[in-house]
């Protein structure tokens, strides 16, 4: 018997320099269910490369369709990349198209993972109402500003990462990444738990963040958050991501609900998302033991 239910949910918004601009929203998050686990992806395409509102969606698109082939972390960012490689390809874009970053999870009843190749953040809440929340970002560059890594930069033989190594002065042991992990604890009280940043190296080949069939034990959901949870006017982090982890409840569109919600309350307040924001998640429950009834029929049980 299975030991937990699990179910996922997504939402994306546009952000109002979009809105404004007249351009497509460029992030974008799907989920869902396969045979025996659930997975949840969120892709943020870059606002200066190409026509990356496709391209956000077709590396969500193509990293689903790698897990269909198999959820070993090494071996869906190969299945990835060759489909990514594939639809350049068939639809005739340019790797700038692509340029987008890939979070997902992916959790089973014995456990999972979460994997972040880019920047967004992954928060991760208990029963106990304890929330843990990791922030992936990159160091700015004297030239360029910040940016991440992308995994279409890997295809073709990498020959995008030459380029991007360069445009992070040439060393790739040099310091980078930054991950950032904050703490809730069940009262509500934020506090910052550690910071590191790791090597330019590290951030390309992207973080794993396991989860123990242990850890699934005490595991209420796993959310996926694009960049843009950074990236609501005069809010921190934190206070955006409290807002929009707020589910009332676990299952059917609990994350499209409580998104749209969350959105009316920012713009009532006169605040804005100045990036889009995509927010994919899956929750955990326990699933409910049936008493045996031992060959007895419903009358003689009620």
């Amino acid at each position: 018997m299975k030991k937990y239910s699990l179910s996922a949910d997504h939402h994306f918004h546009i952000g109002l320099p979009h809105t404004n601009s007249g351009k497509p929203c460029q992030d974008y998050a799907v989920s869902g269910e396969l045979s025996d686990v659930t997975y949840a992806v969120v892709s943020d395409g870059c606002s200066n490369a190409g026509a990356t509102d496709v391209g956000s969606r077709l590396v969500a698109l193509a990293t689903v369709s790698a897990l269909r082939k198999s959820t070993h972390a090494s071996e869906v960012f190969d299945h990835c990349r060759a489909t990514l490689e594939n639809m350049q390809g068939a639809l005739d874009l340019d790797r700038s198209d692509l340029c987008a970053t890939r979070l997902y999870a992916v959790l089973g009843q014995n456990g999972g993972y979460v994997s972040v190749v880019g920047d967004g953040a992954v928060a991760f809440k208990y029963a106990s109402g304890e929330v843990r929340l990791f922030v992936y970002s990159w160091e700015r560059t004297e030239e360029e500003g910040s940016f991440p890594y992308y995994p279409a930069y890997s295809m073709h033989g990498g020959s995008g990462e030459a380029s991007f190594v360069k445009i992070h002065g040439n060393d790739p042991s040099a310091p980078w990444f930054r991950e950032e992990v904050l703490c809730r604890d069940p009262s509500g009280v934020w506090r910052s738990e550690n910071t590191r940043v790791l090597s330019l190296v590290q951030g390309m080949k992207g973080i794993v963040l396991p989860v123990s069939e242990f850890e699934m034990e005490d595991l209420s959901f796993v959310a996926l958050f694009s960049d843009g949870v950074s990236a609501v006017s005069k809010q921190s982090v934190t206070e955006t991501a409290d807002l929009f982890l707020g589910f009332k409840q676990l299952k059917g569109e609990f994350v499209k609900r409580t998104s749209i919600w969350a959105a009316k309350d920012l713009r009532k307040k006169g605040l804005e998302f100045t990036d889009d924001l995509a927010i994919a998640v899956i929750a955990v429950q326990r699933a409910l033991a049936t008493a045996p009834n031992f060959g007895r029929t419903t009358e003689e049980t009620s």
